[in-house]
Parts: structure tokens; sequence; C-alpha cells
């Protein structure tokens, strides 16, 4: 990571990224996989802590970086804060600016011999390889700083622990290694479908197939007909989709960078989980039921029928006229249709989307299905400690 003038450059802007509160930016976790659920639970002056699943465990993975003129005794405690957090396995890595045999150093000093103490009394482990070659090579000399280090149990699922001796723009030498984490997972596959990734002579052919004789019955089900309806228009899009479907421009708004949440009572949530159904209790509290007489009445009111003439049945020229009022890249809900998809469905059966509008109009009932939506949460810059740092957005069929 590189600082100029308080500002972070070189990080992709799809990267989740999380730096301790030191104004000269030292330590930080980047998180370049943008569908990793990674949050944000910690961050001091030395210290920065992320929470992620990780094998059916809670993983929280902290950074480190305690300079050589500053008491070691101020990190330690940053650690002991951050590893009150609840988790189930731990992993902390960083530079300390301390020396012992058990990571490579000839000498032991007295920030080793505290920072041993400290990793003793926690039940934790060195993870380096005490033969390694330095991890730290400037002009001051070589020495071994930089640790990683773990819980005990978790030793044998971490491997290919090395020092790279590549050049870097830093005097420290990189480190890497693997974590096993199992199978890897089966991808989900898109489901999202524009003109841009169909063959539109296929996708026409193909709603022509699925939609274009289909007419409305007598007493059916209405949600049923719009969940089928919808189903084959789907259909008739994975048909048509280009070769290149699986691999999706992706979208900066979906990668939501979050953090902990502070709860009313002023406790933090501790897993992503926990802070997601924190935001949704902010945004969209609970409906108790309990009213006040006003809202109560307002309650009532709303299922009594009025006394006025039903709304006339929609015309052809206003459904044209709301079909072309569709924005073709407005993003799609949970069908996952972007506009442009909708409108070529329009044309190939206008006949039967007007039936199928007219008669949940007669009946006064809004489709079951179009009532649900993807929330999206936008990240929220300045916000008040006590306002969760997200903007939430409905995207709806």
């Amino acid at each position: 990571m590189h600082q100029v003038k308080s500002t972070l450059v070189g990080i992709p802007s799809h990267c989740k990224l999380f730096v301790t509160q030191r104004a000269s930016l030292k330590a930080g976790i980047i998180c370049f996989n943008p569908d990793l659920p990674i949050m944000k639970v910690f961050s001091a002056i030395n210290t920065v802590g992320a929470t992620l699943p990780y094998r059916g465990k809670n993983l929280l993975v902290i950074t480190v970086y305690c300079p050589p003129k500053e008491d070691l005794q101020h990190t330690i405690d940053e650690l002991e804060n951050c590893l009150m957090i609840p988790h189930d396995r731990v992993l902390i890595t960083g530079d300390f600016n301390s020396k012992s045999p058990v990571w490579g150093s000839d000498i032991e000093d007295e920030r080793g011999r505290q920072l041993m103490e400290f990793v003793l009394s926690k039940g934790l482990a060195i993870v380096n390889d005490e033969d390694t070659i330095p991890t730290f090579e400037g002009s001051r000399g070589r020495s071994w700083v930089d640790i990683t280090i773990s819980y005990t149990a978790s030793l044998e699922n971490i491997f290919k622990w090395g020092v790279d001796v590549e050049p870097t723009n830093s005097d420290h030498n990189s480190i890497a290694f693997s974590l096993y984490t199992g199978r890897n997972p089966t991808k989900k596959k898109n489901r999202r479908f524009n003109l841009e990734k169909i063959n539109i002579l296929s996708l026409r052919t193909s709603l022509f197939k699925e939609i274009g004789n289909r007419e409305l019955g007598k007493d059916v089900n209405l949600d049923t007909e719009v969940e089928e309806f919808v189903s084959r228009i789907i259909t008739a899009c994975r048909n048509s989709a280009k070769s290149h479907l699986a691999f999706p421009r992706k979208q900066k708004w979906r990668h939501f960078q979050l953090s902990e949440v502070k709860r009313p009572g002023g406790s933090l949530t501790s897993t992503t989980e926990e802070a997601l159904q924190e935001l949704l209790e902010f945004h969209f509290p609970s409906d108790t039921l309990q009213d006040s007489p006003a809202h109560a009445s307002i309650r009532h009111q709303s299922k009594v029928p009025p006394h006025t003439l039903d709304d006339p049945l929609f015309t052809p020229a206003e459904l044209e006229a709301a079909v072309k009022s569709i924005r073709n890249k407005k993003a799609p809900g949970p069908d996952g249709l972007f506009g442009d998809i909708v409108k070529e469905a329009y044309k190939v059966n206008k006949p039967y989307l007007l039936d199928l509008l007219n008669a949940y109009l007669s009946k006064g009932h809004f489709p079951t299905n179009w009532k649900k939506a993807d929330l999206v949460l936008f990240n929220k810059r300045n916000k008040k400690d006590t306002d969760p740092g997200s903007l939430p957005a409905n995207l709806s069929p």
C-alpha cells in the first residue's frame, strides 16, 4: 500500500480495504475478492481486525504494525481488546519490531520476550519458519520482525508459508502462505440478462416459442400465472445467451464494504449476519402491530373499499407508453431482467400482457412476486457513529 498526501493509491476500486487509525498508514487489510463476506470489526492506532466465514467458523484476521520506538505493550493491549471480539479462529500478521530465535532472530530482545509471553498466554503459536531468510533487509541491516501468529489448532490448515525473495517497493520482503478452506464452492450462474449478453435473433425466436401464443385463461391463479410468465422469459434468455455470459462485467456498486454496526445498547456486532440483521432493523424496523389509535384507524380504513367508481381498464396505448418509459439499463430486481429484455417480451405478445395486468386491476390485487425486491446497500461517507454507514436501495422487478 502507498500513501500520497494522506490518500491511498494503487488499490483497485473493487477491493475492500480496512486500515488502522494512524494518520500515516502502516497497516491494513485488503480483500481482493469482492464476493467474500468480510467485515471490519476493530480499528486502533496500530491494529485493525476483520472477520470472515471460514469452514463454518468465524475467522478473525488481524494486522499489526508497532513502530520500533513505541512501547510494544500499547500494541499488545490493542490486540487484547481485538481478541475480545467473538471468534472461532484467529490469524495475526504484522511487523512487531521484535526479535526472538523462535521466528529466526539470533537474539531475543525485551520486545521479543513480551510478545512471546502474550502468544503463550493466549494459547497461540508462531507460524514463521525459524530457518527462513530475513523479512527485513534495508540500510539499517537485516532482521526477522514480520510475524504470523495463529491458534495451535489451526496450524495444520496453514501451508506453503514462506518469505518471498522477489523485489518489492519496500525494505520488507513479502510473506505468503495458504489457508486450507476445503473444496472450492460451486460458482453461482449469472441470473441477470440484458441485450448485451443475448443473441437478439435467437431471443426473439425463443420468446415466441415460450410466450408467443400464450393466452390468459378464466379463473386462473394470477400470481402463479405471473411466475410462469417470468420463468418462460428467463428460459428464453438462457437459451439465447452468448458464450461469454459466465464472465459478467463487475458492478462496483455491488461491492458493499461492511463494517461493524453499533447496536442501540452500545455494543458492536461481531459477525456479518449480525451486522446485516442490525442494518435491516435500522432501515426497515419491524412492525410490532402495537398501534396508536390513529395508526389503528389508518390500518382499518386501508382495508375498506372506497365508495368510488372502479378505475377503467388499462388501454393498449397506456401499456405501450408505460413499456416505452422503462429504462433499458435499469438495475433489475430478483428476476434479473433488464428493461430491454422486458420490452422484447412485450413485443412478442402484447394482448396477453394487457389482459394479465387488467385482471390484476379488476381484482384490486398487486402481483405478490412483484412485492419482493433485492436490497442493495451503498457505503455512506461522513456517517455519525450511531448511524449505520449505508444507504439502502430496493431493486424491484
